[in-house]
This record gives structure tokens, sequence and C-alpha cells, in this order.
């Protein structure tokens, strides 16, 4: 094995190589050209395979973002490999931004990672679709506010509450986010919403409490797709207005053509 500076030359020439790989992931390869052209590639111990007879085993990911980027990039190469091999290449569990973070220490990992990406999402005002965030996205905009993201988590981990009927991403991202806007009306905002204490008929945050759990108990179960995500935001970032504009509201209703709600 030994560490090489690939340039799109050799990449060409590598994947010339490659009749039987997997089909390519154009998202992937997309990701990947993006870190090599941003200067955010990193060598992590991931190897090209090659076999004996100069066959690509593995890599073809990373020489086809080599070759989009126009520019090189290191990576191992480890070459010699017998030709059976390929059917144990990658058998083990795919590694994830919780992963990522784990391995640096962070506590609650794996709500870190959901938190950043679903705070992508409503920053981007697209909960609907999956964000094109990978592991090195998550560390990076983890660094950026360590403590801001570590707090979200630990908080939303200790409500059962709020993780049963609101989910645990968008609850930890509409906390990270309203803390940004005011840490005191924050707190007791998710406070009483999670208790369910001194609330009375009228308060934004008993309309929203009411509005989760009759959504949790028409659908028997919280349902953790996108589109059920994106309305438990809307919710929480409706009474969350109203308490900031100090408004009234007995009822929550949001209709389908209602615009993307954004936090004030």
């Amino acid at each position: 094995m030994r560490l090489e500076e690939i340039c799109p030359t050799r990449a060409k020439q590598l994947l010339a190589q490659n009749h039987t790989n997997r089909n390519l992931n154009q998202r992937l390869v997309g990701k990947l050209t993006e870190a090599i052209v941003n200067d955010h590639w990193k060598v992590n111990g991931e190897t090209i395979k090659v076999s004996k007879r100069g066959r690509l085993l593995d890599g073809q990911h990373r020489l086809h973002a080599i070759i989009m980027a126009k520019k090189p990039a290191k990576t191992y190469l480890i070459d010699g490999l017998e030709e059976d091999c390929h059917s144990t290449i990658d058998a083990g569990l795919r590694r994830t931004g919780g992963h990522a973070l784990q391995f640096l220490g962070v506590k609650n990992s794996n709500l870190v990672a959901s938190t950043i990406g679903m705070v992508y999402r409503i920053r981007t005002k697209d909960l609907k679709t999956s964000p094109k965030y990978t592991n090195e996205d998550i560390v990076r905009e983890y660094q950026i506010d360590p403590k801001g993201y570590s707090n979200a988590a630990t908080y939303i981990a200790g409500k059962l509450w709020l993780k049963k009927f609101a989910g645990s991403s968008v609850a930890s991202a509409s906390y990270y986010l309203t803390q940004k806007l005011n840490e005191e009306q924050s707190n007791a905002f998710f406070g009483a919403l999670a208790s369910g204490e001194n609330m009375q008929h009228g308060d934004p945050v008993f309309a929203l409490r009411n509005q989760l759990m009759n959504k949790r108990s028409i659908q028997c179960k919280l349902e953790r797709g996108k589109a059920v995500r994106y309305n438990v935001y809307q919710d929480i970032a409706y009474a969350w207005n109203a308490c900031r504009d100090k408004k009234d509201v007995k009822k929550i209703v949001i209709r389908e053509n209602t615009p993307f709600i954004v936090l004030k």
C-alpha cells in the first residue's frame, strides 16, 4: 500500500480497468468532487484497490471525482489483490455523520449529526429532501458551533415528550435555532411544551402541544417520513412566532399551500 497523488490522467487509466464495479452514484461523485475543488479533501485511510491483473476493485467514485474536479488528490492505493476478494469489500456498516462525531468524542453524536442536517434543511427551507451533506460537512458545521449543537442535543435527549411527539431531530434543530433568536424565551417555550405545565387556553404552546398529541393519536405512531417532519416543523414555527408576537392561538391550522414558516 502506498500514498499516491492521482491526477485525472492516472484516474482515467485506472477506470479503464473497471469492468464489474457497482453502478456509479452521481450524488456521491458530486460530493467528492466538491471536496476536491474546495480543498476539503482529506486522506482518511480509504484505499483504491487493484487486483493482481490490474482490475479496479474499489475506488471508482473517488477516481471519477478527481476527473470531474480536474485536479489531483492524494489517496492510498493498494494493488496485487486476489480477484475474488471483491465480494468482501464494503461488507461492514456504512459510516454516518454520527460515527464521525463519535470518533471526535462528541456526546449524543447521532442526534447532533441529525440536528445539523435538520438545521441545514430548515435554513434552506427544504425539509422534504435529504440534505447534500457529507460526513466532513457535518464535522465542519459542528466545529463552527460545538457548544450550541451539543447543548441542543443534550436538552432534547432529556425531554422524552418532545422526542415522542415532535421527533428528536426536528425538536433539536428547532430548539437550536430558537436559542439563537432568544435563549430565555426558547427555554420557556420548549420547557412548557415538554412539561405541559402553567399553560391555558389561548396559549400558542398549549395549542401546539394539543396539535402534536392529536397528530400522534391519528397516526398511531410518529412516522419518520419527510412530509411528517415538515408538518411538525411548521407547527412548531407557527406557535413560536405567535409567542414572539404575543398572539393568542386556540388551534393551529396550517393548510397545504401555506408557505414555509420562518422562525423569527
